[in-house]
């Protein structure tokens, strides 16, 4: 367990450290579209990719080629579920329409399956004495 959360506390690091450097290349964008575009746009294409390797791990993990301690798997799970909350909280600040909600609410799903799996606790079956 205290792997799993060493891995977890990496991933989100990294998840923080990715979302701070991408907002700071991209925003404000100098086009036409808004000072928002940029960021608007990185935004989706970081929530196909995330869902692609989300789905990926998850798969290769029904199969039995992944273990649920494996900080790929961690990390993809946190991934998913930072875009997914990020997501629900754009929209209940009005900066986030209901399709797109709709859309990200498949990686919140996935990430919450994920991480419940990576963190799942093992219960000691009782002895008969």
């Amino acid at each position: 367990m205290r792997l799993q959360l060493k891995y977890l506390f990496i991933s989100l690091g990294i998840m923080i450290a990715w979302m701070a450097i991408a907002f700071l290349l991209t925003y404000p964008s100098r086009g036409k579209l808004g000072a928002t575009f940029g960021v608007s746009v990185l935004y989706i294409l970081a929530r196909q990719v995330c869902l692609f390797v989300g789905l990926s791990f998850l798969l290769l993990r029904l199969i039995g080629l992944l273990k649920p301690y494996n900080f790929g798997y961690i990390l993809s799970g946190t991934l998913n579920a930072g875009t997914g909350i990020t997501a629900v909280i754009l929209y209940f600040f009005a900066l986030n329409s209901f399709q797109l909600l709709n859309a990200f609410l498949y990686n919140l799903l996935l990430g919450v399956i994920m991480l419940v799996d990576s963190f799942r606790i093992k219960l000691k079956e009782p002895s008969s004495k």
